[in-house]
């Protein structure tokens, strides 16, 4: 990173993977994900926070949730404004335990990060949609995800068993979006969730070094986060260092 930048220790991220390669709740620490993070960190410039969360079946997906609530609060009582310049990112699970930190934070008046860029997030662990069974994705595929719900259940316990007090307490629920911070949303239509990115895979933005759309991703969530979210940070900006700075980190041959 560039140590003369102004946004060098102004702009951070909390980072949650998803906790297994193929999406789910049950593989996945820093070792895998610190070569990605410190190039985040270095083209983005900005501090990479990661959050190490446990895993299923050694614990509930319950208990994991609840590590997701205490790292943000634990932010909090460091740095009560931390939030003002604070940027969420997931993907797949980890998408999910976002949305449901997002909820979390606003049931319970909390303050809320500045944005929150999401890779193929799962939205809910339902799978109910008629979309779900419009493609079949070698890297996950519909019946993957039940699998994968059901490791994070455990052997005896069954979706369609549950209490909706079970259900609200590791599920986000449907269509609570009030108070939500801006969203930055990817995914593909060669995958469980549709988007834009034609015949594309499951969190297709981790791998910008082999895939070209991947790299306009990368460039546009830097183009988001810097210049288009009205962050605290910039308010005391005026237009032409705005525009400055959006010269600074375009990428030519790239998306636009």
């Amino acid at each position: 990173m560039d140590p003369d930048s102004h946004t060098l220790h102004e702009l951070l991220s909390l980072y949650y993977p998803k906790l297994d390669l193929r999406g789910g709740f049950v593989f996945g620490d820093i070792d895998t994900y610190s070569g990605f993070e410190c190039h985040l960190s270095k083209y983005q410039n900005m501090l990479i926070v990661h959050v190490e969360l446990r895993h299923v079946p050694e614990y509930s997906l319950e208990e994991i949730i609840q590590n997701v609530i205490q790292a943000y609060q634990f932010l909090l009582n460091v740095d009560f404004n931390i939030h003002q310049r604070l940027i969420g990112m997931g993907d797949s699970s980890g998408g999910m335990l976002w949305i449901y930190l997002l909820q979390w934070i606003v049931s319970n008046n909390k303050p809320v990060s500045q944005g929150v860029v999401l890779h193929s997030p799962w939205s809910h662990l339902d799978f109910t949609e008629e979309n779900l069974y419009d493609y079949r994705d070698n890297i996950l595929s519909v019946q993957l995800a039940f699998n994968s719900r059901q490791v994070a259940l455990g052997k005896t316990t069954y979706w369609f068993e549950l209490t909706d007090e079970q259900v609200n307490k590791i599920n986000p629920k449907r269509n609570a979006f009030e108070g939500f911070p801006p969203l930055y949303i990817t995914a593909a239509d060669g995958q469980v969730i549709l988007d834009e990115g034609k015949g594309l895979m499951h969190t297709y933005p981790l791998f910008h070094m082999w895939i070209f759309k991947g790299k306009c991703i990368r460039q546009n969530v830097r183009k988001w986060i810097h210049v288009t979210l009205p962050i605290h940070m910039r308010s005391t900006l005026n237009m032409a260092e705005i525009e400055t700075n959006l010269q600074n980190i375009r990428e030519p041959g790239l998306c636009t």
